[in-house]
């Protein structure tokens, strides 16, 4: 269909895609004041509006996050919870839930309680137990009441964390609660660090199935995303891109173990690289929504207001712009089609009573029954001014002195505030001695950006934009971070400039990421820095210009090429006999090949031919074929990847077994690094996909095997392939076939190891195979995600070894957005090779074999962009991938899917069987002799040694294929019946079968063709008069039963019926 899966995705808000079941915002302000505990109402911490919330509820918002300190809630463990607390957050959950809304409990403690943590001798698991069991009695009758066990579990063991969250979960149970539990990992609950990437110990992926299943009920599973440069959410940057590739393991998990997910925070600023970020991640969710129940947003609150992320409307229901962002996903019921907005900005209050702080060190106060923020310069409240008088309880200033001296709190200016009457009172520091006299202490100088650093270096508070504060002589001292080895990347290295444009470039040159907007980014000192990429040479201005960027980001892979098939065919004759059973590549295609841009060609053999018998010396004639293509591919540069295309086994015996010995596979690859060691342009892929071992035992042979390489002095590139077929997919946490590659392959190896990299397969199929007419498993690249990352966090490099699709605007858009991705992590990834090309696989559809006028399938055109080169040609001359045939019918091989080929002008062409008589349906009378005059080549006897394609029988005599006389030989069984009538398909006289279906993908002159088991297939005539009635037949979608118009592409009108797409009925049109 030439519509693709973007179309579907866009269009009327996901028209073929439902929306998350719940999306919400989180109301922050009740786990606020932590470093006042359990602290004032209204003035350290404060509880949501619900006009506020009402809001967003009225846009589509049906879930809220609201934060509560455990600390407030029970003033001691054990003890009863706090009547004015629970009273106030319940007031806010009923009129919620009222509403509509669900409310999710959010005991914003990070797994502690007074910064023990819980399991700890002084916060006991039981402890915990009680405190859940406690709230859930309160709520459990309100089934719109969730419970979030707790924010953001970190550093603490794994298992510590989840044997508390089940006794959490046992408790609340044990009420007889059914309200949903979700569940958060350790961690600071990452989605990125779930699984393979724990930096933290035992990954969450792996523990929590110790404790959890999809037996429990009514449960799910919490994580945080940000997609800043340390995935914290404290910068205005989404650089972690594609966003949803960050979910991508997550959701895997929940798949894999059929459990469900939920999304606790997510957040960026307002801007269009953070919007771009959050709509790719809510669309991928929307598409997962089977397993991911919902996400709210980070954040709302009244004390929130201006914070870069935040989404609290204002008193006229506008909201910041990311609610915008949010609006066509969320789900409603909601009769407002927009988002009134406004510029973020602060509320002031009229007057300029302080009734609390904010996180940020902001004032606030309560007029007409809401915050207000204070004005702290037209309240005289930033330093620059005061009255001079005696503290009276509120002077014409505005300001309110306090009547004594006792400092409880420091405002953002270093203002001294006290706490007196159940309101806040500004200290007069001259009359109550506290100041000083001048501006400048003697143990703290104000610089000249106004900042009044600490003497010391204990640190007492942390800012809202994350600066370190100190408290000395009775007020708070912001502490100079980079003077006291604090620095945690906002201040300017010894390593690393700050420029007028304010950018903090690397001391280096070595570059780990790359930004939304295509900088390049490093890291040093512990900290994300700019690269410089005019001082590194890398902006495109250095004499050794980069080779254009198809995608406007980083360069393109170092390669890029084709495996050449041939070598590795008639496996069941083994060793077999040349231009019969196998073929070596044309090495005029290949040249073809690399006069576009490819550079690199991975060529197959098999074992068993190049070593006859297990510790034998090579075979001489096919080492010397082989090497032929390989000395004519290296001398027009490009490289060649030896790849034995043998599995791990040797006679379909395992590497390491008793019969095929570790040490026979050592003796192989000693041998074959002695022959082609001088050539530097030559590598060593040890084996095609390994499969059905143990993962230990392959990796065990490898080392071996390059070990037994590097000894004969060989300094080639050696790639090393994974077990389990080898796919990307499965590299880590998706290890179906037992311990994972990305486990066993760092007990054998590691970044000492020099120029080696490990080799991955990745089809995008239903199966993962490369064998079927699809390419569903989308984003494409998020394949390859989990690989990629587990090469960065080991320093290792990478070789993507065979990736393939058929002719279609779905496999194109994968392939394209694979490629980009790729390129985008060209530090790590070495190249690619498209499977396949060959003399023998030209007409699969997934070829890339050109022809004799150096013509190729389309699929090249798609990899034109993102070849390395060099090259001199812009474009690539395609033809339709149909077979080409012999003038005669003299039968020397079979291909690989079954196909008959001869060999004529020195060169492989595939014989004509309809022409030829070769397909089961007409043949000779006569007794079986060598040829008969219709060109068949019958055997003499009747011992069939092959099947072809057509299920015609063949033999093997004379050291060549001869065809079955299934009649002479009793072979047809249908005795002496009539012969059956012949098909009416026209295709078969072309070498084609008619398709089983009516989905078109191009027309000619002979017709339209379809697309099926990797092989062109034609359309039949009964298909093609179907398309004047239903034109969307041909796209193999049916006619709508109505004339509503969705969408009108360069296809044609499209309706949705029954949730899919339909083609609007030409009779509408009349």
């Amino acid at each position: 269909m030439k519509f693709s899966k973007a179309i579907l995705l866009s269009t009327l808000a996901l028209a073929s895609a439902k929306k998350l079941q719940y999306l919400g915002v989180n109301e922050a302000g009740g786990e606020f004041g932590e470093g006042h505990l359990p602290g004032v109402y209204n003035t350290h911490y404060i509880y949501p509006n619900i006009d506020a919330i009402s809001a967003s509820i009225e846009q589509g918002v049906n879930v809220i996050r609201m934060g509560l300190r455990w600390e407030r809630f029970q003033h001691e463990l054990y003890g009863e919870l706090t009547e004015f607390d629970v009273t106030e957050y319940k007031k806010v959950v009923d009129a919620t839930t009222a509403k509509g809304a669900v409310v999710i409990i959010d005991p914003h403690n990070y797994a502690r309680y007074n910064d023990n943590l819980i399991g700890s001798e002084e916060v006991p698991i039981e402890a915990f137990t009680d405190f859940w069991t406690k709230v859930a009695e309160v709520f459990k009758d309100n089934e719109k009441v969730w419970f979030g066990l707790v924010n953001e579990p970190h550093d603490m063991e794994t298992d510590d964390w989840f044997k508390a969250a089940r006794a959490a979960v046992d408790a609340i149970r044990a009420t007889g609660a059914e309200n949903k539990i979700l569940i958060p990992g350790n961690g600071w609950d990452g989605a990125w660090s779930w699984g393979s990437q724990a930096w933290y110990g035992e990954s969450n992926a792996e523990v929590a199935l110790r404790y959890f299943s999809s037996e429990d009920k009514n449960i799910a599973f919490e994580v945080h995303q940000y997609f800043d440069s340390d995935y914290s959410g404290t910068h205005d940057s989404c650089e972690k891109r594609p966003c949803q590739n960050n979910l991508k393991e997550f959701v895997d998990w929940l798949k894999t173990n059929d459990l469900k997910g939920w999304v606790g925070e997510i957040g960026g600023t307002l801007d269009d690289e953070c919007k771009g970020c959050v709509q790719e991640l809510l669309e991928y969710l929307q598409e997962n929504n089977e397993y991911i129940l919902g996400v709210t947003w980070w954040a709302a609150g009244p004390w929130w207001g201006h914070n870069a992320y935040s989404v609290e409307p204002n008193d006229k229901k506008e909201f910041p712009g990311q609610m915008a962002w949010l609006k066509p996903f969320l789900p409603g019921p909601s009769e407002l089609t927009e988002v009134p907005t406004f510029i973020n900005k602060k509320v002031y209050c009229k007057g300029c009573v302080v009734t609390g702080t904010g996180g940020d060190g902001s004032l606030w106060g309560w007029e007409n029954e809401k915050s207000c923020e204070i004005d702290v310069a037209t309240c005289g409240l930033d330093g620059n001014g005061g009255s001079e008088d005696k503290p009276e309880e509120q002077q014409d200033d505005g300001k309110i002195y306090c009547k004594g001296c006792e400092v409880t709190a420091t405002g953002g200016d270093n203002s001294l505030w006290g706490w007196e009457n159940q309101k806040s009172c500004q200290i007069d520091a001259k009359a109550c001695g506290l100041d000083t006299g001048d501006d400048e202490e003697e143990n703290q100088e104000e610089t000249s950006d106004g900042k009044i650093y600490c003497k010391g270096c204990v640190v007492t508070a942390t800012g809202g934009d994350g600066s370190l504060w100190g408290w000395e002589k009775q007020k708070s001292c912001q502490i100079n971070a980079k003077a006291c080895g604090l620095d945690t990347g906002d201040d300017e290295e010894e390593d690393q400039e700050e420029t007028s444009d304010g950018k903090i470039y690397c001391k280096k040159c070595v570059v780990t990421a790359t930004g939304g907007d295509g900088s390049l980014w490093g890291w040093e000192k512990q900290k994300s820095c700019q690269i410089d990429v005019k001082k590194c040479n890398l902006d495109g201005s250095s004499s050794e210009k980069p080779s254009e960027k198809p995608s406007g980001k980083k360069g393109k892979l170092q390669y890029l090429g084709v495996n050449e098939a041939g070598g590795e065919f008639g496996e069941g004759h083994l060793p077999g006999v040349y231009n019969t059973h196998y073929i070596y590549p044309n090495i005029d295609a290949i040249s073809a090949s690399i006069e576009q841009g490819v550079n690199v060609i991975r060529m197959g053999l098999r074992w068993e031919r190049f070593q006859h018998e297990l510790y034998g010396e090579l075979t001489e004639f096919d080492v010397t074929e082989y090497k032929k293509v390989v000395d004519a591919t290296t001398a027009k540069g490009a490289v060649v990847i030896i790849d034995p295309h043998n599995y791990a086994r040797y006679n379909d015996n395992l590497i390491g077994s008793e019969e095929v010995p570790i040490e026979a596979f050592t003796d192989f690859w000693t041998k074959v690094a002695e022959v082609f060691k001088d050539n530097e342009k030559v590598w060593f892929g040890l084996v095609n996909e390994p499969h059905d071992m143990e993962t230990d035992d392959w990796f065990k042979a490898a080392r071996a095997a390059v070990d037994a390489i590097r000894a004969t002095g060989a300094e080639n590139k050696i790639l090393i392939p994974g077990n389990g077929w080898d796919g990307a997919w499965s590299w880590g946490s998706q290890a179906w076939y037992g311990e994972s590659n990305a486990e066993v392959a760092l007990r054998y190896f590691s970044s000492e190891d020099k120029n080696i990299a490990f080799e991955v397969h990745q089809y995008f199929d239903s199966d993962y195979s490369g064998t079927h007419d699809s390419c569903e498993k989308r984003p494409c690249q998020n394949n390859l995600k989990e690989f990629v990352d587990w090469l960065k966090t080991n320093d290792l490099k990478g070789w993507v070894g065979e990736i393939g699709g058929t002719l279609d605007d779905e496999c194109k858009g994968c392939v394209q957005e694979l490629l980009e991705y790729l390129q985008e992590n060209n530090e790590y990834i070495l190249g690619v090779t498209w499977w396949a090309a060959g003399p023998w696989w030209g007409h699969n559809a997934y070829s890339v074999e050109p022809n004799d006028k150096k013509e190729f399938p389309g699929q090249m055109a798609w990899l034109k962009p993102f070849l390395p080169g060099p090259s001199e040609l812009t474009e690539v001359p395609t033809f339709i991938n149909k077979k080409v045939y012999c003038k005669g019918c003299v039968v020397t091989g079979t291909g690989g899917d079954g196909s008959l080929w001869g060999w004529e002008n020195e060169k492989s062409c595939e014989i004509d069987v309809a022409t030829c008589g070769l397909d089961g349906n007409g043949g000779s009378e006569d007794k079986p002799e060598e040829q008969q005059d219709d060109g068949k080549i019958y055997c003499k006897g009747c011992e069939v040694t092959a099947t072809g394609g057509d299920n015609s029988l063949w033999g093997w005599e004379n050291q060549k294929s001869c065809q079955i006389d299934v009649k002479a030989c009793g072979l047809d069984g249908n005795g002496d019946s009539e012969d059956k009538p012949s098909s009416t398909c026209k295709f078969e006289a072309l070498g084609y079968k008619c398709c089983s279906n009516c989905i078109a993908v191009f027309e000619d002159d002979d017709g339209y063709w379809g697309s099926e088991n990797n092989e062109w297939c034609g359309i039949t005539e009964e298909c093609v008069k179907s398309y004047d009635e239903c034109w969307s037949n041909k796209s193999g979608y049916p006619c709508c039963d109505s004339c509503d118009i969705y969408l009108d592409d360069e296809t044609g009108k499209w309706g949705v019926m029954n949730g899919d797409w339909c083609g609007i009925p030409t009779s509408c049109e009349a």
